[in-house]
């Protein structure tokens, strides 16, 4: 878990994988007054495995949404030479259900809906950057991932009010995503 967070795992849970994500939090607005405040849709990502980064070379970790919320939102499927690193894809899967799709090229390790459990304001400029999350499963399909945190963001806020914006719109963001499973489901490799 990265240096400084309080978001410790359940007891008994082992870190399976990290993931940096990039992608986008999306957002409607019934109308776009100043009366109207944007409400969450979901959001969509690509992740990338960062798991030998979370060790060795944390501080760098912790850095590294800043570093990719300046370069584009990525495009799958490309031949670009970073999707060696590429993990899969997370989506809500419906509006309450946070969706991590762990099955890339070069292999399956799952899906995992969840739900959230908690959630603390992010410690750094929380009008920009999304809440930290804590994530549960509710529904595996081949994964054993239990556990889901949300760290580290970098951006995703909508702004205050729906004024000038369209009826649904996007806000770029990146984080950690830290996935922890329980040893008895088994782990992939």
């Amino acid at each position: 878990m990265p240096v400084g967070t309080s978001l410790p795992p359940s007891a008994g849970l082992i870190l399976q994988h990290v993931a940096l994500g990039r992608g986008t939090q999306n957002y409607t607005c019934a109308n776009s007054t100043r009366d109207a405040v944007p409400v969450a849709a979901g959001a969509l990502a690509t992740l990338f495995n960062v798991t030998c980064l979370a060790a060795p070379y944390t501080p760098l970790l912790q850095v590294l949404p800043g570093i990719a919320l300046h370069f584009p939102v990525p495009i799958t499927p490309s031949l670009a030479p970073v999707n060696l690193f590429l993990s899969g894809k997370h989506y809500f899967a419906d509006l309450t259900t946070p969706t991590f799709d762990l099955d890339a090229a070069g292999h399956e390790w799952g899906k995992v809906g969840c739900k959230k459990a908690n959630a603390t304001d992010a410690p750094t400029d929380p009008k920009t950057n999304v809440p930290w999350l804590k994530l549960t499963s509710k529904s595996r399909d081949g994964c054993t991932i239990s556990e889901v945190y949300r760290v580290n963001t970098a951006g995703g806020q909508p702004p205050p009010t729906c004024e000038g914006q369209k009826p649904a719109f996007e806000v770029q963001y990146a984080a950690e995503y830290w996935m922890w499973s329980n040893p008895a489901l088994g782990s992939y490799s």
